[in-house]
């Protein structure tokens, strides 16, 4: 099993990060953290990552799932208007792969238009919310939700979950 984990190239968050690496390295899922460039990722509390690879080098055929993840970097570096990133999103969705978002990083599945009648996490953020609704997704009360291919979760507090049911999806647990 293998993932690729997109963050923005900096002001990611670092707990989302560093608490599902953790769980995948539990599980024994690999993964490659994936971002705009090879340049060093800075989070928002200072942890440094090197991504391994440019989302543009991306193939789906490489990963058995996206996990899309949150920060203020998505918003600063508008990941979700990626051209790159949006279709790749598609791909995964068109190849029956596992894709999940947390928090802001919904934003972009919600842009890949793969939304459309699926239920999706609670949500804080407006412009998330204004996003989801735009792309037809189903808002629900849960803060963690799991359809078909797909699961989302509203923020950081909920990455252990968020985390296990990536790993359930996987087959892992």
């Amino acid at each position: 099993m293998e993932l690729v984990l997109v963050i923005p190239p900096n002001e990611f968050k670092d707990e989302t990060v560093s608490q599902l690496c953790n769980t995948l390295e539990k599980w024994k899922v690999n993964y490659s953290i994936a971002s705009t460039s090879l340049n060093s990722a800075i989070g928002s509390h200072g942890a440094i990552i090197q991504p391994k690879i440019k989302i543009s080098d991306i193939s789906t055929e490489d990963y058995d799932g996206i996990v899309l993840l949150n920060g203020v970097g998505v918003e600063e570096y508008k990941l979700y208007d990626l051209r790159a990133l949006i279709d790749l999103i598609k791909h995964f969705n068109d190849s029956k792969k596992l894709i999940a978002g947390i928090g802001n990083g919904l934003k972009m599945v919600a842009r890949a238009n793969i939304i459309s009648n699926k239920n999706i996490c609670s949500l804080k953020d407006s412009e998330t919310i204004r996003y989801v609704k735009l792309f037809k997704g189903i808002i629900t009360e849960n803060e963690v939700e799991h359809n078909e291919n797909l699961i989302t979760a509203s923020n950081s507090d909920k990455v252990n979950e968020f985390s296990k049911i990536i790993v359930n999806a996987l087959g892992l647990s």
